[in-house]
């Protein structure tokens, strides 16, 4: 009787446990990437949809290595990495995650959740373009209200 019970424990815990393996194998990663120019470099924003997501991740420039980290953990929804080159129209920079499982570090055996999943996206910031554009407009506009005010004498 005693081991009738115990074998029906254990039977419970391992479907428990199967389901949540199940459970956690069914979490879809969602992986959003934003860049910004920082400081004469690239600043790449991930952005998860889960907490302790573990991911490697490589930036590439004319096919050759500009930034490449493995194994690293994002504790919150949100990580930050510099990347030491700037990407143009004609040079974009191409970042790609991969995903290792969500889970601890450290603690790979329990890691759960999708296992090889890329992300990728080419990135091309826009703001020397813009700046380029405002610049010129606002030198334009400078020369236009000098030459048609008195506010600067002229010799």
């Amino acid at each position: 009787e005693a081991a009738a019970a115990e074998a029906a424990a254990a039977e419970a815990a391992a479907a428990e446990a199967a389901a949540a393996e199940a459970a956690a194998a069914d979490v879809e990663l969602i992986v959003g990437i934003s860049e910004s120019t920082v400081m004469g470099g690239t600043q790449v924003e991930l952005e998860f949809n889960v907490l302790h997501v573990n991911y490697d991740l490589t930036a590439t420039q004319n096919g050759e290595v500009v930034f490449e980290k493995t194994k690293f953990h994002s504790m919150e929804n949100i990580a930050t990495h510099q990347i030491d080159a700037v990407g143009s129209p004609d040079n974009p920079i191409d970042v790609k995650v991969v995903s290792l499982g969500i889970g601890a570090p450290g603690n790979e055996d329990n890691w759960t959740g999708p296992v090889g999943q890329v992300t990728e996206l080419q990135v091309v910031p826009e703001f020397g373009t813009i700046a380029m554009m405002v610049l010129a407009v606002a030198i334009i506009s400078i020369v236009a209200v000098t030459a048609k005010s008195r506010v600067v004498p002229r010799f």
